[in-house]
């Protein structure tokens, strides 16, 4: 596999994942009963456009700080979609929510490597 330059933000690869992700989430909050459509599903569509959305603007930023503070934000959405997914899954709203948990969880582990390679030496 050759390694392609990074030009854009849609060249990341974490980039093409979570929009994958989020293309995956609002289909799914289709299948959500009536009543949830517009509370968990609503939110859970929310919280997972925030993720390309954040790696989107952190790319665009020249200021390490500024990349940083984007894409922690976009790692803070992993996390509360994280519970909203074991949340729906529990209570027999999605079905096939393992799928959607493992890519969420590889999202996340691009991001923490994005995070370090940016922030130095910082903690991220």
């Amino acid at each position: 596999m050759e390694n392609k330059r990074v030009e854009n933000y849609r060249d990341l690869q974490v980039w093409q994942m979570s929009h994958e992700l989020a293309q995956k989430v609002f289909e799914s909050g289709k299948k959500f009963p009536r009543s949830e459509r517009d509370r968990m599903a609503q939110k859970m569509r929310d919280l997972v456009v925030q993720i390309p959305m954040n790696v989107a603007l952190g790319f665009q930023k020249r200021n390490r700080q500024t990349k940083v503070y984007f894409y922690r934000a976009a790692l803070t959405a992993t996390e509360q979609l994280d519970y909203y997914l074991l949340l729906a899954k529990d209570l027999g709203y999605l079905k096939r929510s393992d799928e959607l948990v493992e890519q969420l969880d590889n999202i996340e582990k691009k991001l923490k490597g994005l995070l370090r390679s940016v922030a130095g030496n910082e903690k991220s």
